[in-house]
């Protein structure tokens, strides 16, 4: 199929896409997400996301490129080549690699969360209450997908996990695991301990070390870097957890501390 190539950076869609990308919030607030290069745009198509635009460098293209253009052409997607000069300005990333897609974000419903775990007494969760690095949360839901994790769920003062950033940290990880956003925290934990979960804060002056957990389902909480969760917040928490370190070093960052519970948790009990 002969499709023009856009070769203007007043084009309507790479505006599009560019107001997108800087005001991340607007992308929130349309139901959006933006997906660059190949790994991300082969996961959002392999779950099955509706495409809302798929950008390509016109010209010469690496073979998994050509591909995704085939399946594009096969389902009918909105595709767009892009002059190449004018696809490394639209790219969100310095070396781009010559794809990018718009995608409407995954949509879980709470209840819907709820249902998938009610018999799955190994279904671990993930609270994110104020963590604000994109790159921090993308890594998360990496790790968290690796463990075996069952979903994540984020607090309103907690950083959009599709924001690109996140996605291109997760890897894939945010098409596939299930998402909640901006649940009320203190709610949240009154609801987690009567559908059975242990909720958990790990803490530098945690009573007790992330190897001697005892069994059951947790509900894994993480807090703003630097300064953690909000202290009402971790009292509320059934378990405060430190992690073992070398001598003059007392803490981790948020997402290498997420990976360590999460896997102490996984090894021990492999889902």
């Amino acid at each position: 199929m002969d499709i023009p190539t856009i070769t203007s950076s007043q084009n309507r869609q790479l505006i599009r896409v560019r107001r997108l990308v800087a005001r991340p919030k607007e992308c929130r607030r349309e139901g959006l997400l933006v997906a660059d290069g190949v790994h991300l745009v082969q996961e959002a198509l392999k779950a099955r996301l509706r495409c809302a635009g798929l950008f390509v460098t016109a010209g010469q293209r690496t073979a998994e490129i050509e591909q995704i253009v085939h399946e594009a052409e096969q389902h009918r997607l909105a595709l767009y080549p892009v002059l190449p000069h004018l696809f490394r300005a639209l790219s969100p990333v310095e070396s781009p690699q010559g794809v990018l897609g718009l995608f409407e974000r995954p949509r879980w419903e709470r209840s819907a969360l709820w249902k998938d775990l009610a018999e799955d007494d190994r279904g671990h969760l993930v609270i994110l209450d104020g963590v604000q690095d994109p790159t921090n949360v993308g890594s998360i839901l990496r790790s968290a997908q690796a463990a075996g994790i069952r979903g994540l769920i984020t607090t309103p003062h907690t950083v959009d996990p599709f924001h690109h950033r996140a996605l291109r940290a997760a890897m894939g990880a945010a098409f596939h695991l299930p998402i909640v956003v901006e649940e009320p925290v203190l709610p949240l934990l009154s609801t987690l301990r009567n559908v059975g979960y242990q909720t958990l804060a790990l803490s530098a002056q945690g009573d007790r070390s992330i190897a001697d957990l005892p069994r059951g389902r947790f509900a894994f909480l993480f807090g703003a870097e630097g300064s953690g969760l909000a202290s009402g917040v971790e009292a509320q928490c059934a378990l405060r957890v430190k992690i073992p370190m070398a001598r003059d070093i007392d803490s981790l960052g948020v997402a290498a501390a997420a990976a360590v519970a999460f896997f102490t948790v996984y090894l021990r009990d492999p889902a």
